[in-house]
């Protein structure tokens, strides 16, 4: 095992958020947007100045300095600026966790349909840069599964050829990512182009529709105020339409104090505390070219894969990411699935029985549905990684400063303990 002084480092970059810690640990040490600002004069290209040049702000620093523009290095889950991301890993290591990279062994997590080119990227900088011993690249579906399998046991081995189906939904959109015997089966994988970014763009187009009073630089904290403490799923639209109608109590205020004028602003939030979440499950609200809603992609992507998995599939659906974290979520996404389910198990037996004219008495086993969220279901996949990091085989399956040497970026297209099968 490891010592206090060299545990295993686990990073966890996503489109909104940046999770970093010490493997084995129950919870990150930190957690900060992934959001790097520059001067307004500067351009951010691969090509910008090395890491020699400290004038930037990484995480929430990044915000509300005069003269600098965020930007966000991380689009749909993929690193699109490499130059970008390696500052935020630099800050990671140096800033938050204040350790000496050569140290640690490090886990990072990548989202399913990550390139083997931005892999190599990732060897390239924490060999060449950060100089660490050996790092490991994981999937972070598998790692969600893992956390869920976690939030089950009190301690002990567990195993690491899970099964189920990881619906991710994170800021910048929503993955159905099926994983059996702990192979992601890329080939049914299904994503929904929506997310906890635009979940924030309908509030904030609502809110200013209204012409809400609220100062343009609050506007952004009042629709996270929404967004967080107002918004759930409903279970019928037209019969919440008409609740709010009926009973006014169910319109609700948010408030803040501009830190320029020190007034106090008060807005009201109506229709889009059930409307937001509901874009999920009726995605044409947001644009008419998003017809699926989130239980049919589920469906189709457990149809996709092999008869012999699919009852696993169905009886472990792991909900993960902080756009799932809205009130009455995983029971709204449970009750569509089963009726889908149920619709077509009744129509197949009613088919065979047609067929067989009544000759034969048909009896068919139900399929069970279980969508379940782990604990902390914002962080599960960096909570899988922990738990990963921290075995002992861990180092043993990483990619090492020598293999890397001597044969370069592209060992880090090897994947020893969790797998992709394309």
């Amino acid at each position: 095992m490891f010592s206090i002084n060299n545990q295993p480092i686990v990073i966890d970059s996503g489109t909104g958020f940046t999770k970093v810690g010490f493997a084995g640990n129950g919870a990150p040490t930190a957690i900060f947007p992934t959001a790097i600002a520059y001067p307004s004069h500067k351009r951010t290209t691969r090509s910008f100045q090395s890491l020699d040049d400290l004038d930037y702000f990484v995480g929430e620093q990044a915000f509300g300095k005069t003269d600098y523009i965020p930007t966000y290095p991380i689009q749909h889950g993929i690193i699109q600026d490499w130059n970008s991301m390696e500052r935020i890993y630099d800050y990671s290591i140096y800033q938050e966790l204040r350790c000496n990279p050569e140290d640690h062994y490090f886990l990072i997590t990548e989202p399913f349909n990550n390139t083997p080119e931005n892999r190599e990227y990732t060897a390239e900088v924490m060999f060449e840069t950060f100089n660490v011993p050996g790092m490991y690249i994981a999937t972070q579906a598998v790692l969600c599964l893992y956390a869920n399998e976690l939030s089950k046991k009190d301690g002990g081995a567990m195993n690491s050829a899970v099964s189920g189906v990881v619906v991710d939904a994170g800021e910048g959109g929503t993955s159905i990512i099926p994983v059996a015997e702990g192979y992601v089966l890329g080939a049914a994988v299904k994503t929904l182009p929506l997310g906890g970014h635009d979940i924030s763009e309908f509030i904030l187009r609502r809110l200013r529709e209204r012409n809400e009073p609220v100062p343009s630089e609050d506007i952004l904290d009042a629709v996270k105020q929404v967004k967080e403490s107002l918004c759930y799923c409903c279970g019928n639209l037209v019969k919440e339409f008409f609740a709010f109608d009926e009973d006014r109590s169910k319109f609700k205020t948010v408030s803040g104090i501009n830190a320029r004028t020190q007034q106090k602003w008060t807005i009201d939030v109506g229709y889009e505390q059930f409307l937001a979440p509901e874009l999920f499950f009726n995605p044409e609200i947001l644009n008419p070219e998003y017809t699926t809603p989130l239980a049919n992609l589920v469906d189709q992507t457990i149809m996709r894969c092999p008869v012999d998995v699919r009852r696993p599939l169905y009886s472990n659906i792991v909900v993960a990411g902080g756009s799932t974290k809205f009130k009455g979520f995983d029971k709204r996404l449970s009750r569509d699935l089963k009726r889908i389910v149920k619709a077509r198990y009744d129509a197949n037996i009613s088919a065979v029985r047609a067929k067989l004219q009544g000759n034969l008495e048909i009896q068919g086993k139900e399929m069970e549905v279980v969508v379940k969220p782990p604990k902390k279901r914002e962080i599960a996949s960096w909570m899988g990684g922990s738990y990963v990091a921290s075995q002992d085989e861990f180092v043993g399956a990483c990619v090492t400063k020598a293999e890397y040497e001597e044969k370069g970026a592209k060992v880090a297209r090897k994947n020893a303990l969790v797998k992709v099968d394309y």
